[in-house]
């Protein structure tokens, strides 16, 4: 049986930090299908959005966040939740048009999600990571429930003793068309964030 592959227009990616004080994700790479990286530096810790605008547009399958530097106090970096809104694209094809530019971070307040009928696509990807914990497993972090530790350790994904080094990759049965990525930092006091209906 052929599998269909479907072009999809990712419009952001928002991340969401494990929302306690000491395991904090500093500095993170984002890969793409065609094999295109953007650079995340330091990520605000106080639970607002950190947009990463591309230097451009990729259509892509898959994204792996790796991560490349935590705070010193970290012992099990991971995600709250990692959300994904964008639409399908038809006529798509894989490829990036990035150019010489590089990625801008810019922080806001507030919740970023998806503009005017946007769906969180990331509900719809398989997750996979270098490790989890027991109760923690990689699907936590795309399964709509922006939560963590300590208000709901099992809502979120923890890697079993990890920081420097791990990852999380994100694959759908389609391709997306990628032109901004939002993170969002854990918050040192844990803040109810909410997102919107499919």
């Amino acid at each position: 049986m052929s599998r269909t592959v479907l072009n999809l227009h990712l419009h952001q990616i928002v991340l969401y930090d494990r929302p306690n004080t000491y395991d904090r994700m500093t500095g993170s790479t984002l890969t793409f299908s065609d094999g295109s990286t953007v650079s995340v530096g330091a990520l605000a810790n106080d639970g607002s959005a950190t947009l990463v605008t591309l230097p451009g547009t990729v259509v892509t399958q898959m994204i792996v966040l790796a991560v490349t530097s935590t705070s010193s106090s970290t012992s099990n970096v991971g995600l709250a939740e990692f959300q994904a809104f964008g639409e399908l694209c038809v006529g798509c094809s894989l490829g990036n048009n990035f150019g010489d530019d590089s990625a801008t971070t810019t922080t806001s307040g507030g919740v970023v999600s998806g503009t005017g009928a946007n769906a969180d696509l990331a509900l719809l990807a398989t997750a996979t990571a270098s490790s989890y914990g027991s109760s923690q497993p990689p699907q936590r972090a795309i399964d709509g429930v922006i939560s963590g530790y300590p208000a709901n350790y099992s809502a979120e994904w923890a890697t079993a003793g990890e920081t420097t080094g791990a990852w999380l990759n994100l694959t759908w049965d389609a391709y997306y068309l990628v032109d901004s990525v939002t993170l969002y930092v854990r918050s040192p006091v844990f803040a109810c964030l909410c997102r919107t209906s499919r």
